[in-house]
This record gives C-alpha cells, sequence and structure tokens, in this order.
C-alpha cells in the first residue's frame, strides 16, 4: 500500500479520503498498539511516512544547530556550543542511520520496526537539546542574536507541525518542549504580550497538526478499505 504524504494532507472535496478520520482524539493520542487489522495498517502507515521525512529533517536540524554554534561564539563558551553541537550531532546521525536502515534493509525493518514510544522518546530528547539555547543563552545575546533565536524556535515548531503531523504523539510531544523554551525566552521582555502570542501560535500549530494528522488518517483509511 503505498501513501502519498503530502498528497494525504491535502483535502479535496468529493474526493476518497477527503473526510476527516472518524477516531477520538482520545484514539489519535493513543500509544497502544492497535488490535485490528486497519489499526495495525493505519499505524504502520503513519511511521512510514515519518522515516521518509527523517533524512531531510535531520540535516536542516544539524544546518540550524551549526549556525546556532557558530554565531553565539563569543556569547557563550566554545566548550558549551561544542558540547551541545556534538549532542545534536549524535542524536540526529544515530536517527538518521536507522530511518536509512528501515528504509533499505527490508529484514531489518522486519524484525526491528519503529515502536512509536520509541520515536517519541527520541523527539522528546531531540526537542530537549533546543531548550538549551532559549533558557540558557537567550539572556546573554545581544539583539540581532535574540531575534534569530526567536526566529529559529517559531521555524522548528512551524517545521514540525508537517514533518512530524502523521505521527501526533511525537509532534505534540516536540511542540510542547519547544513552546517552553519560547515562554521561556520571550518571558525575558518587559511585555507579557510576546508570552501570549508564543503560546497562541504554539496552540495554532497544535491544532493544525491534529487536523493533518485526522486528514492522513482519514485519507489511509479510505485507501485501504
Amino acid at each position: 500500500m503505498g501513501v502519498e504524504l503530502f498528497q494525504a494532507f491535502r483535502p479535496r472535496e468529493g474526493e476518497r479520503g477527503s473526510v476527516l478520520a472518524p477516531d477520538s482524539l482520545r484514539d489519535l493520542l493513543s500509544f497502544r498498539q492497535p488490535t485490528d487489522a486497519v489499526g495495525r495498517a493505519i499505524r504502520g502507515a503513519q511511521l512510514d511516512a515519518l522515516v521518509r521525512l527523517v533524512p531531510i529533517t535531520v540535516v536542516s536540524q544539524l544546518f540550524a544547530a551549526g549556525l546556532i554554534a557558530w554565531s553565539l561564539r563569543g556569547t557563550v563558551a566554545d566548550q558549551w556550543l561544542a558540547l551541545w553541537f556534538v549532542g545534536a550531532l549524535v542524536m540526529c546521525a544515530t536517527r538518521g542511520a536507522r530511518a536509512l536502515r528501515l528504509r533499505l534493509d527490508k529484514d531489518y525493518a522486519r524484525r526491528k520496526p519503529p515502536e512509536i514510544k520509541t520515536i517519541t522518546a527520541i523527539i522528546a530528547m531531540l526537542g530537549s537539546l533546543w531548550l538549551v539555547p532559549p533558557v540558557f543563552w537567550f539572556e546573554h545575546a545581544d539583539t540581532e542574536h535574540q531575534m534569530m533565536l526567536g526566529v529559529l524556535i517559531i521555524a522548528l515548531m512551524s517545521a514540525a507541525g508537517v514533518s512530524l503531523a502523521t505521527v501526533p504523539q511525537a509532534c505534540l510531544t516536540y511542540l510542547a518542549i519547544l513552546t517552553l523554551g519560547g515562554l521561556v525566552m520571550t518571558a525575558q521582555f518587559e511585555s507579557p504580550v510576546h508570552m501570549g502570542l508564543m503560546l497562541i501560535f504554539a496552540i495554532d500549530i497544535g491544532g493544525a497538526a491534529i487536523a493533518n494528522a485526522r486528514r492522513f488518517v482519514g485519507h489511509v483509511r479510505t485507501q485501504i478499505e
């Protein structure tokens, strides 16, 4: 069964898959392994769609991490920047290698398939790495670099709303962690308006991610049935 990822997200009136999945939010966010054949097939399609995007997402994450580490030289001690970047490098390289092996080695994919709890835990660790710049380094940066950090957090959240949307458990976990970092960052401004805008943006991205997940599941279900 082949499901085109971005085609599955696209709403098309009157076409198969254009109706949102009837699953409740609780079912959509459940970590339990489905017991029925259709449910297992849908869960497999969700994970497969996420795995397909891993190479481009880890490259983007590493590029962003490198940009931060390079830009904050002179503001943050080199050893802390190096330690943080190496942590991101190891995590992204491990995740990328695993995803490539899942795609290229069918026997390995059959023996060690991706699991939603493991993926969510890895995404949570990666998101926790992105807590470091806004929480610990933001206040020491000048205005230019503070603006860069703010734009970067927003960009990472926006990208996650699409690249992780097929697995909303991981997506919402990642968004929650980045939202925490964004709130800590914006709390350092004099006006509370910035915190309010960050919270509104996070809720909007989270809602869009859930809607995308419902659309994807609905499309897959009609493909199967």
